[in-house]
């Protein structure tokens, strides 16, 4: 048994000559299926300005905050269905309250910025990975393909209208200058998202 993460793992196995034949430069075992097909669950965060930054916490905090279960706000988050999820067994959204300033440096607001991030939990599109060499501190080629697959973007923009929908209920206001208020939703959904959203 191998556990080196959803990345790590496929690149160990080709570089152990262990994968497709094509990709697989010194060919000891055929496995198509190795590094090929990854899914994750893309995630989009809304952000409101809120007016205070006592819970606005760093990214190194966080952990903490969530093990010991501690800070202004629980961050299990609500699974939902929409409508496009026919089985209606599992749920294809989830969405999250953030309260964490993940960038380095933090994002230098003069109250708090609070997030609704949507969460895509049956993603339907799938990627790739590649080598980049034989070496294997390289990193390999991954590509999510994130969005690829129509159904996932039907679901994230039924996603993204009802988080919005939470937070005009909330009195705080967007943040100026967000691409997500200039841009119409399927054509940031389209482009921006793919490139610029975490998972």
């Amino acid at each position: 048994m191998m556990s080196a993460g959803a990345i790590a793992i496929p690149q160990i196995l080709r570089l152990s000559g262990i994968g497709p034949s094509d990709k697989v430069k010194k060919h000891l075992k055929e496995l198509p299926g190795i590094g090929e097909n990854p899914q994750d669950h893309l995630a989009i965060g809304i952000m409101y300005n809120v007016p205070t930054a006592d819970c606005f916490i760093s990214s190194k905090e966080s952990l903490f905050s969530i093990l010991v279960n501690s800070g202004c706000i629980d961050d299990s988050g609500n699974v939902i269905s929409s409508s496009d999820n026919k089985s209606g067994e599992l749920p294809d959204l989830k969405i999250v309250p953030v309260h964490i300033n993940y960038r380095d440096p933090p994002i230098p607001f003069e109250a708090g910025v609070f997030f609704l991030k949507v969460g895509l939990m049956l993603p339907a599109s799938r990627g790739s990975m590649s080598l980049a060499s034989e070496n294997p501190l390289d990193r390999p080629t991954c590509d999510i393909h994130f969005l690829s697959d129509p159904a996932d973007l039907a679901v994230m923009r039924k996603g993204i209208k009802l988080t919005k929908r939470i937070g005009e209920k909330m009195i705080w206001m967007p943040l100026s200058g967000n691409s997500k208020d200039h841009l119409p939703l399927w054509l940031y959904l389209s482009h921006s998202v793919r490139k610029r959203s975490p998972s």
